[in-house]
């Protein structure tokens, strides 16, 4: 009379039944707050971009940069230009 497989299955349909009731639920509630997941979504965007920004470098680096250049001119004579020393500044931040 009672067999197992009834058992099982109706309580497989009852578990699918309150799961399916809840995400309703959820999505409902979803539907009509959801300005608040929102609201903290921007709220930490906004405060992890203003750490970020306002945190001061943690690695700074200065390089020059000694260039020789001899260009060949059309009229056979050679023009040298040195640039010694561009100075350059390169700041990183690492978290």
């Amino acid at each position: 009379m009672n067999d197992p497989a009834t058992v099982y299955g109706y309580q497989r349909s009852q578990t699918r039944s309150r799961f399916l009731t809840r995400c309703y639920r959820y999505r409902v509630l979803l539907r009509n707050k959801w300005w608040i997941p929102a609201t903290t979504i921007g709220l930490g965007l906004s405060i992890a971009a203003s750490l970020v920004a306002l945190h001061p470098p943690s690695f700074r680096s200065y390089g020059r940069m000694i260039v020789s250049i001899k260009l060949a001119l059309p009229e056979g004579s050679v023009y040298a230009e040195e640039m010694g020393g561009l100075p350059k500044q390169l700041s990183f931040n690492w978290f």
